[in-house]
């Protein structure tokens, strides 16, 4: 009987992320679009680039926290040397500072590739047409 309930009640989630998935393209799932490249153009413009403030957001939020794992670990390897190794400190540093850096290198690599002309990414991950 509890996992009946506990199917049920996945398979309504699973419903409900799929309709509200498909609820910010109201043009592509009501057909209500004069054609597929207006369509594509308005997706692109319009719908994607509140995600791509997001995932830059994400990517600078994460590497803030894996910088400031980095330091404490630094201050504990400090603290006591024989038992926190100063490698593990580095990577956390290494590792945030690099997705601190990945929308400004993706925005670099747009911009220089032939997708620069179609669409852009500002510094801040958003995307910008010409």
């Amino acid at each position: 009987m509890k996992k009946q309930l506990t199917n049920d009640l996945l398979k309504g989630l699973l419903m409900a992320a799929v309709v509200a998935t498909a609820m910010p393209v109201p043009d592509i799932v009501l057909a209500q679009a004069s054609d597929i490249g207006g369509s594509v153009s308005h997706i692109q413009t319009a719908e994607l680039s509140p995600f791509t403030y997001l995932i830059a957001g994400i990517f600078y939020l994460v590497g803030a926290l894996f910088v400031g794992a980095g330091l404490m670990a630094l201050k504990r390897h400090a603290d006591n040397p024989t038992q926190d190794p100063l490698g593990k400190a580095i990577g956390k540093l290494g590792a945030g500072a690099g997705l601190i850096a990945v929308p400004l290198v993706s925005n670099q690599l747009i911009n220089s590739s032939a997708l620069g002309s179609a669409a852009q990414f500002n510094a801040f991950g958003g995307l910008t047409t010409q």
